[in-house]
């Protein structure tokens, strides 16, 4: 697995600064705003619930991120509607994925289509991609690890975003929720996209850079080994 200092942002992974808002962001037509459903549970979408979310203290927004260094408490709205808790990860026993990224973002959308539907073509276009990440789709849809995609907007509505995602890459399994403050983007340092950090159960760091997947990618490749 690469450190940080070994990653360069190759040329197929986009930049923050690469991205350019268009003035409307197309949605499902047979998308509805989120609604309260009738649901005992507490995430429609089946997302895992920490018992001990209550116990649980992290740092705050001003700190930085690093491997061994627990990540601040995270809540952003999910494609069901729901207000997602990071914290509520916590305690699985599984690595959590935060996958960051935008709705324009080819090689985003590229990796989100492969995840949905499971044609690796959709990657043939980026260098970065390895067929040995093929992996990563089997761990997803066995629940081996958690992959929550993250996603910010430049300006359009957020929540549209997410919605948009959803209808166009769905996946049972992957949570997608709406950073409609760019507060995990910004916190993340997020440089090149897709961004991929890596939590272990207890909110710490596994991996973390501000380059583009390569590294996050070959941990979990090495992880999958293990399995």
């Amino acid at each position: 697995v690469e450190t940080p200092e070994d990653v360069e942002t190759p040329e197929d992974v986009e930049t923050p600064e690469d991205v350019e808002t268009p003035e409307d962001t197309p949605a499902p037509d047979d998308t509805d705003s989120p609604t309260d459903a009738q649901n005992s549970a507490k995430y429609k979408g089946g997302w895992p619930e920490n018992p001990n979310l209550s116990q649980m203290e992290g740092p705050g927004w001003d700190t930085l991120p690093g491997v061994g260094q627990m990540i601040p408490h995270y809540i952003a709205m999910d494609q069901h509607g729901d207000m997602l808790d990071l914290y509520d990860f916590a305690g699985t026993g599984k690595p959590v994925v935060l996958d960051v990224g935008t709705w324009y973002c080819k090689p985003c959308k590229g990796m989100a289509s492969y995840f949905s539907d499971g044609d690796p073509s959709s990657m043939d276009d980026y260098a970065w991609w390895n067929e040995s990440y093929e992996v990563v789709k089997t761990m997803i849809d066995n629940g081996d690890i958690h992959w929550i995609t993250v996603l910010y907007s430049l300006g359009s509505d957020p929540y549209k975003d997410v919605l948009t995602w959803e209808a166009a890459f769905p996946n049972e399994h992957i949570p997608v929720v709406s950073d409609s403050n760019l507060q995990l983007k910004e916190y993340l340092q997020v440089k090149a996209m897709p961004h991929i950090a890596i939590l272990d159960s207890d909110m710490k760091f596994l991996v973390w850079t501000v380059n583009g997947p390569t590294t996050g990618m070959k941990y979990l490749v090495e992880f999958s080994k293990g399995l």
